[in-house]
């Protein structure tokens, strides 16, 4: 499967920086067209955690051979890494939480657990096998 990389949306931070999320135009999991489903607003926590700034409108998009649906721009690998710096520890917790409310400490450290990490696997096998032809 090829990744292909469209536009870059530009956006100012907080700071004056600037930042360029990626515009994909095929489906992240099997290359597929995609239709626009509707407007949405990254969430506060996101906005503040990695562009220091208020949130802001993105498209939800969909595949129309696997109906697999996503956030279009992407976040580029340097924004992953703002996300998850210190994910799940102590100032992550609070960051979140001061945005998110029913995100506490034991919300966070169960989402560690073998329990959650088993249901999530179970949701996402059928999907994911069916597009990576065999491999792991």
């Amino acid at each position: 499967m090829t990744f292909s990389f469209g536009e870059e949306t530009d956006f100012v931070l907080g700071g004056g920086e600037s930042s360029s999320m990626i515009e994909v135009s095929e489906c992240v999991i099997c290359a597929g067209p995609l239709v626009r489903r509707k407007r949405a607003l990254v969430a506060p926590f996101l906005a503040t955690r990695i562009w220091n700034r208020a949130p802001f409108c993105v498209d939800l998009v969909q595949c129309k051979d696997c109906a697999f649906l996503f956030y279009n721009p992407r976040l580029e690998y340097e924004e992953l890494g703002r996300l998850y710096r210190d994910y799940r520890k102590e100032k992550y917790q609070r960051m979140r939480h001061a945005s998110e409310a029913w995100y506490t400490p034991k919300f966070n450290f169960d989402l560690a657990s073998s329990a959650s990490y088993g249901k999530r696997r179970a949701i996402l096998k059928p999907i994911l096998q069916r597009h990576l032809n065999g491999r792991r």
